[in-house]
Order: C-alpha cells, then structure tokens, then sequence
C-alpha cells in the first residue's frame, strides 16, 4: 500500500468515525480544524497544491455522498416510525386516549396529534434534523474546496507568474518560464 492510500484509509476511517458521532462539539470541531487544514494554500508550494487540490475535493465529495445516505437512512427510519406509530393508533385508538360516544374511528387530527406527541418519533425526528445539518455542513465544505480554494489557486498562480515575468524585465520569457515548469 501507497503513502497516500494509507493516508486516505485513516483519513477516511476518522472521518466515518466522526460522522457517526453524536457529539455535536466533536464533529464540529473536528469539521472545523480539518476544512481550515484544507482550505489553507502553501503559495511557496503552488504546484504541490494543485495536486493535493484534486484529493480535498475527492474527499470532501466523499464526505458529503457519506451524510447523504445517513440522512437518506434518517429519513427512511422517521418515515417508518411514524407509518408504525400511525397503524398502532389506528388499530387501538383507546389505548392512547381515543374515547369515542358512538365507538368510531379515531380522526385524522387526532392520529397527527399521537404521532407528533410519539417519544419514539420525535427521536427520529432529531435525528434526521441531525443528518439533514451535517449534510448541508458537509456540502458546504465540499463546494468551497471545489470553487473557492480553486479560485485561490488559481489567483496565486497569476500572481507568482506575474512576480516572475515582472522581477527581471530583461530576462528572455522564454527562460523565466523554463524556471518555473
């Protein structure tokens, strides 16, 4: 195995580790640290930059399909505690306070008010609610690494070719850009 891949397997193993935290200080501090990590551009070092550009994007695109599918799967779990809530009030109504004079069927306001109420559900809830800010958060980042840090790059670049082209105006071009490629 490759340095790099090496490094890209703890890499990705921490981030899954985080990500799957409940501890809203530590994801969010490991977030921060790890996109200010990232974000920063070594101007002395131009070329390892725009190498090293190519993975933060890959990783954080990793990172956001990973919060994708956990909030897919938070969804999917609120949806399904309230179909099985929903049923159980349906089919013993009394059992959650449903008393009816002529022993009909409980109505709809009162299931949405059971449901809503439902301990269980509210957790799912919180959950998805979770899932759906650590994807935006996550995205976030991945959009950054992909059009602000690019754009950076991008900027420093002309910068150092123009501090190249400018620092001997005598100079052949031709020579300068041997210099730099």
């Amino acid at each position: 195995m490759k340095g790099g891949e090496k490094e890209e397997m703890i890499v990705t193993d921490k981030l899954e580790q985080v990500i799957g935290t409940d501890d809203e200080g530590a994801l969010s501090d490991y977030f921060k640290s790890t996109f200010e990590q990232d974000l920063f551009i070594n101007e002395y070092d131009l070329a390892g930059e725009w190498k090293k550009n190519g993975y933060l994007f890959a990783k954080w695109s990793y990172l956001a399909a990973y919060a994708e599918k956990e909030m897919a799967r938070a969804e999917l779990k609120m949806k399904e505690v309230k179909a099985l809530v929903h049923l159980d009030v349906r089919q013993d109504p009394e059992s959650y306070g449903w008393k009816s004079a002529r022993g009909g069927a409980p109505t709809d306001d009162f299931v949405r008010a059971v449901v809503r109420t439902d301990e269980k559900f509210q957790k799912a809830q919180m959950e998805y609610q979770e899932a759906v800010k650590k994807h935006q958060i996550i995205s976030s980042a991945k959009d950054s690494m992909s059009f602000q840090r690019k754009s950076a790059l991008e900027g420093l670049t002309r910068l150092a070719i123009f501090k190249l082209l400018n620092s001997n105006p005598q100079e052949d071009i031709s020579r300068v850009l041997d210099r730099v490629i």
